[in-house]
């Protein structure tokens, strides 16, 4: 049963395998849902936070190391995948316009590449990007590309 819930299957599916299964009524499948979903918890969600925060830091050592030798389409992989594990990148219902908040003066500059890298990832996560935003954000890569001495610098 716990394999039906970590499989996100519908609670309705999840009833109707458990009363096939083992031929017991709708109430009592619920209570066995319910016990699953505790036992769960109690055992797998004192271990995510810790998880999930190493596998942030896997990532932002990558993502030093790729901006570091060069490898941009890694870096926008794995900013994608930054953004999956801190969920960033789920598009929310309704999005809510926020300004930008201004970085303050010590901040460090890696965490501030990383927190613009992440906006401009969400940002195009949220929309249906135009050939404009596109061609934006080609030259913003080659811009980068070029001052991080990867690649020549675009003409113009």
């Amino acid at each position: 049963m716990e394999a039906w819930l970590a499989q996100r299957r519908s609670r309705s599916e999840v009833l109707r395998l458990i009363r096939q299964q083992w031929g017991v009524s709708e109430r009592h499948a619920d209570r066995y849902i319910s016990e699953a979903t505790n036992q769960w918890r109690v055992r797998v969600e004192p271990e995510r936070g810790e998880n999930r925060s190493r596998n942030l830091a896997t990532c932002d050592v990558a993502i030093a190391d790729s901006f570091r030798v060069g490898k941009l389409r890694d870096v926008a992989a794995l900013l994608r995948l930054r953004a999956t594990i801190d969920g960033s990148l789920a598009t929310p219902a309704t999005l809510v316009s926020v300004p930008p908040s201004d970085p303050t003066l010590d901040q460090n500059p890696a965490d501030l590449v990383a927190t613009v890298g992440g906006s401009l990832v969400t940002l195009l996560r949220c929309s249906d990007p135009t050939p404009a935003i596109r061609q934006s954000v080609a030259r913003l890569v080659e811009e980068l590309g070029a001052y991080l001495g990867t690649t020549p610098a675009p003409p113009g």
